[in-house]
C-alpha cells in the first residue's frame, strides 16, 4: 500500500521552515526483520534520510542512547523485554526531552492502547501497515521530536549562561561589598572631618548597595552584558573612587599631606592644568582661554597639590558650561601678599556660595535656565580642602554670565 502515498508530500511545517522531517533520525525497534525492512523502505522512499533499526529490545535501548533519535517506531510484542519495558527505559533515559514514540501493534483492544499510553506512547500504527498513515504520522511526530530536542538544547544553553552570569554578578556584588566596607572604614577614620563628608560617604555606600541588590533581583533569563550588569560594574568603580577622594579630603583637612611649598611660575602651572583637562573640554566643545595680565610671575605654593586643585576647578567649570561654551582663566590682585586665580564658566545659572556645602555626590548642584543639569561629585570639596591646606582658599561667586571660582594663593 506504500504506492498510495502522495509523492508531493510537503517536507516542512508552515512557520518552521528550518525544520525538515527528512533530517529527522528515526529509530525502528522490532524483532521482526520483515517489519523493519518494510518500514525502513517506506521512510526511505518518502525522503527520510537517517533511518536506524534494532531487532532486539536491549540493542534498541543502547542505540537510543547513542543516536539520540527524533522519533521511535516501537513494536510491543518482543521477547526478553516487551515494548512497555522499552518505553519505560526510554523515558528514564530522556526525562527532559519528550521524544515521540509510535507503538506498532496488531492489537486493537482499548486495554492495550491505554497501557501503552500510560507507559509513554505518543501514537499508534496498526498492523498491517498503511503506507499513507505510516508516512503521515512519522512526518508529524518527527517534527515534534526535532522541536523537543531543540527546546531542550536551548534550555541547557540558557541554564549554562545563567550560571555564568550569576557567578559574575555574585563576584561583582562581593567587590561592591568589599568596597563598601573600605568606604565605611574611611568614614570612621574621618571623625575630625565635617558632618557633611560623613553624610556623603554614607549616602554613596547606601546607593551602591541598593543598586547591587536591585540587579540581583533582575531576571537572569538572558545572558550577556545588560544595562543592569554595566550599572553594577560602573558602581563598583565609582565607589572605589569616592572612597579614595574622601581619604584625600580628610588628609588635607588634617594637614597630613606632604607639602613642598616653593615659588612656582603661575603661567606654567595654569598651562599644565589646562592641558590635563583639554580632552574633556574638547569633547564638550568648550574653549579654555587664559588671560593672566597683571598676574605675578610666581606664586608660593605646592606645585603638585595646587595643580590637583586647579584641575578639579577647571573640570567643574567645563561641566557647568553649555555646549559649545567658554571657560576663562584670569587673575585678580589681592592684599597682603596674596592674589586670586579666577576660573569662570559660561553657563547662566543660580550660583551658590560655599562649594563644600554643595558638593553632594550624584545630586544636582545647579540647574541652568536651558534645562541642562550640572552634576558634581567631590571635585570642589577636594579643591577647597587642598587650597586651605596650602594656606589659601576657594569660594564661588555668581554672576549673570555664570559662576566664578576664586582660588586664593600667596604671592610672596
Amino acid at each position: 500500500m506504500a504506492d498510495r502515498v502522495n509523492p508531493e508530500y510537503p517536507t516542512k511545517v508552515p512557520g518552521m521552515n528550518d525544520l525538515d522531517f527528512r533530517d529527522a533520525r528515526v529509530l525502528i525497534i522490532d524483532d521482526q526483520e520483515m517489519n523493519i525492512a518494510m518500514l525502513s523502505g517506506m521512510l526511505k522512499k518518502h525522503g527520510f534520510r537517517q533511518r536506524f533499526s534494532a531487532n532486539d529490545p536491549f540493542a534498541g535501548i543502547e542505540m537510543f542512547q547513542r543516536i539520540a533519535p527524533h522519533l521511535v517506531l516501537l513494536d510491543i510484542e518482543m521477547p526478553g523485554l516487551d515494548g512497555y519495558g522499552v518505553l519505560a527505559r526510554i523515558r528514564q533515559l530522556s526525562p527532559d526531552v519528550m521524544i515521540p514514540v509510535i507503538v506498532l501493534t496488531a492489537h486493537t483492544e482499548q486495554a492495550v492502547r491505554l497501557k501503552a499510553i500510560d507507559a509513554g506512547a505518543s501514537d499508534f500504527l496498526t498492523k498491517p501497515f498503511d503506507g499513507m498513515e505510516v508516512i503521515g504520522r512519522a512526518r508529524n511526530m518527527s517534527i515534534l521530536g526535532m522541536m523537543s530536542r531543540r527546546i531542550a538544547d536551548e534550555n541547557r544553553r540558557l541554564d549554562e549562561a545563567v550560571k555564568v552570569r550569576t557567578a559574575k554578578l555574585e563576584q561583582m556584588i562581593e567587590i561592591l561589598r568589599t568596597a563598601e566596607l573600605a568606604l565605611s572604614a574611611k568614614v570612621n577614620a574621618a571623625d575630625q572631618s565635617t558632618n557633611v563628608m560623613r553624610a556623603l560617604a554614607a549616602r554613596g555606600a547606601r546607593n551602591f548597595a541598593s543598586l547591587a541588590e536591585t540587579v540581583l533581583d533582575t531576571s537572569l533569563s538572558n545572558a550577556g552584558e545588560t544595562p543592569e550588569w554595566l550599572a553594577v560594574s560602573g558602581a563598583a568603580e565609582r565607589i572605589k573612587v569616592t572612597a579614595e577622594e574622601i581619604e584625600l579630603i580628610v588628609d588635607a583637612e588634617r594637614r597630613e599631606l606632604t607639602l613642598s611649598r616653593q615659588r612656582i611660575e603661575i603661567r606654567g602651572a595654569v598651562t599644565t592644568a589646562v592641558a590635563a583637562v583639554s580632552g574633556t573640554a574638547g569633547s564638550r566643545q568648550i574653549t579654555i582661554t587664559v588671560q593672566l595680565e597683571g598676574a605675578p610671575t610666581h606664586v608660593v605654593t605646592d606645585m603638585s597639590w595646587f595643580g590637583v586643585a586647579l584641575q578639579r576647578v577647571l573640570a567643574e567649570a567645563i561641566d557647568c558650561s553649555p555646549t559649545p561654551g567658554i571657560v576663562r582663566v584670569g587673575w585678580e590682585d589681592g592684599v597682603s601678599g596674596s592674589g586670586w586665580l579666577l576660573v569662570a564658566d559660561s553657563g547662566p545659572e543660580v550660583a551658590l556660595d560655599q562649594p563644600r556645602d554643595l558638593a553632594i555626590p550624584f545630586d544636582v548642584r545647579r540647574v541652568q535656565p536651558a534645562g541642562r543639569e550640572a552634576r558634581t561629585g567631590l571635585g570642589l570639596t577636594i579643591a577647597g580642602a587642598l587650597m586651605q591646606m596650602l594656606g589659601g582658599d576657594l569660594d564661588i561667586q555668581g554672576s549673570a554670565e555664570g559662576a566664578i571660582y576664586r582660588m586664593k594663593v600667596a604671592t610672596e
